[in-house]
């Protein structure tokens, strides 16, 4: 991963596995989110929820870990939608989220 930063001079790569989570790796450090184990109803639109969700949680301060875990949850909450976008959550919705992943025992630093 380190190559890769370098090679497309970047500060920050995020690497999203399909049904495995996700990687993040900035400023020197590293982080891995796993998916929060939700019921599916469609899966379309989470991978999509997840690359806004990221982005959303840096450009907020949020630090390194957290901001895997925030897309984790966006992506979770539109994953339990009929479709694409009926999961996407307004900022109370996510913040209750992932309260309640965190509070059910998935850490949000992993």
């Amino acid at each position: 991963m380190a190559e890769l930063l370098e090679a497309c001079r970047a500060r920050t790569i995020v690497i999203r596995r399909v049904d495995d989570g996700a990687t993040a790796v900035t400023d020197g450090a590293r982080w891995t989110r796993r998916p929060f184990e939700v019921p599916l109803a469609d899966p379309a639109g989470a991978g999509d929820a997840f690359a806004a969700g990221y982005p959303s949680g840096r450009l907020r301060g949020l630090p390194g870990p957290e901001a895997p875990a925030e897309a984790a949850c966006v992506a979770a909450l539109v994953a339990q939608g009929p479709v694409d976008t009926d999961g996407l959550p307004t900022t109370a919705a996510r913040d209750r989220a992932l309260t309640a992943f965190t509070e059910s025992g998935d850490s949000v630093h992993r």
